[in-house]
């Protein structure tokens, strides 16, 4: 199971002020539908360039570590928790961008991914049946 706390809408902040302000609030949702789904773990991906935020995530995560410590039949109930800091900024993303590609600005897999959707939409590879 996998919590997107990153923003999906560049001008928006809630994602990172939600995480801030009651990240609890956060962990027990992720914990309520882990549980709900059977997932055995469950992770909180965060923005790398939201440092801040990360670490209150992580201080959350061990604050509830030391509770079950604490609790010896909480050992065993609901899935692990971890936070993953992902996301890269442009100029990774560029450079990236620029490694994987061969033979137009595309990354190669997003170029076949359009040859194949062209050849299955229009039955036919560069004209051909």
């Amino acid at each position: 199971m996998v919590a997107n706390g990153t923003e999906g809408e560049p001008a928006s902040a809630k994602d990172k002020t939600l995480l801030f302000i009651a990240p609890h609030l956060v962990l027990d949702g992720l914990v309520a539908t882990a549980e709900a789904v059977g997932a055995a773990e469950a992770i909180v991906c965060v923005e790398r360039s939201a440092p801040a935020v990360v670490q209150i995530v992580h201080d959350a995560l061990a604050e509830r570590r030391a509770a079950v410590e604490q609790t010896p039949a909480a050992h065993a109930v609901g899935p692990r928790l971890f936070v993953a800091a992902v996301g890269v900024g442009p100029a990774d993303a560029a450079s990236l961008v620029r490694a994987v590609r061969r033979k137009s600005e595309l990354p190669e897999a997003l170029r076949v991914a359009h040859l194949v959707a062209r050849a299955v939409a229009t039955g036919e590879s560069r004209g051909r049946p």
